[in-house]
């Protein structure tokens, strides 16, 4: 299964990908969209499964919200993800 991008799910709703960028990052008080349209992209998004890339977002912002834990003893050569 292919990751979708937001430029798929704005394709399919017929939109730029800024306005659906606004819409599916809640930045929807800062630049007027139509409940329609907002309803279009938010409908189009959940049927494609898109889900955004934390990743990509991290580097955007320079935050990735990652702690890394450092240790000299090989006993504690643990791997945890979250």
């Amino acid at each position: 299964m292919t990751q979708v991008l937001l430029q798929d799910v704005a394709k399919k709703a017929k939109v730029s990908s800024a306005t659906a960028s606004v819409v599916l990052n809640n930045k929807s008080s800062v630049i007027r969209i139509s409940e329609a349209t907002r309803k279009r992209v938010k409908e189009q998004a959940i049927k494609m499964g898109y889900r955004p890339n934390l990743l990509a977002k991290g580097l955007r912002k320079g935050k990735t919200h990652t702690i890394g834990f450092l240790t000299g003893s090989p006993a504690l050569e643990i791997v945890s993800t979250m």
